[in-house]
């Protein structure tokens, strides 16, 4: 599957859709939370979740243990945005551009760090 011509719109769609949800809320990173790390969401304080299904080019993966939830809260009281459970996988078919989609709009809403 190659890139689409439209990749910057959906991009900039999902990264509206965040920003949103989030409201007056800034994240200064964002959290990728892999296999095992799913309870770090219990560390953070003012927690807010949304499904990826609820959020335009987000995917939602097939693979048991990842909740697909996009979560804002703040660790030592810096913002973050936690993503529990990668949204998708190489190996359920997904493009690269199409896993990528959802760190990119996250990183648009403000965020200075990627942590995956």
């Amino acid at each position: 599957m190659g890139i689409p011509s439209d990749l910057l719109q959906r991009v900039n769609q999902a990264k509206d859709a965040l920003k949103l949800w989030l409201g007056e809320r800034k994240p200064e990173a964002v959290i990728i939370l892999g296999s095992g790390l799913d309870g770090y969401v219990e560390k953070l304080d003012y927690p807010q979740s949304i499904s990826y299904q609820g959020l335009p080019g987000f995917l939602h993966t097939a693979v048991a243990g990842h909740a697909g939830l996009l979560w804002s809260g703040s660790i030592a009281g810096r913002p973050v945005l936690a993503f529990q459970g990668r949204p998708g996988h190489r190996h359920e078919g997904f493009a690269y551009w199409q896993l990528m989609l959802p760190v990119w709009a996250a990183i648009g809403t403000g965020a200075s760090f990627l942590i995956a």
